[in-house]
């Protein structure tokens, strides 16, 4: 049971760590590059052409 237990706190501190540091660089990075991105990817996304069936392109069949 305590080796469950300390490999469950090592999994959790090295995810928090990396969740961590993510988020570091989004905050010291400041906010106008993500919002840039998101922005980018927006962009992206109104530049499609519809292909009649919808927006997304996908075309279903039965």
């Amino acid at each position: 049971m305590i080796k469950n237990e300390i490999g469950q706190i090592i999994l959790r501190v090295g995810l928090g760590l990396i969740f961590f540091a993510h988020g570091l660089s989004k905050f010291q990075g400041g906010i106008n590059n993500t919002v840039g991105f998101f922005d980018s990817i927006v962009s992206m996304h109104h530049n499609k052409k519809p292909s009649g069936n919808n927006s997304e392109g996908f075309s279903f069949r039965c």
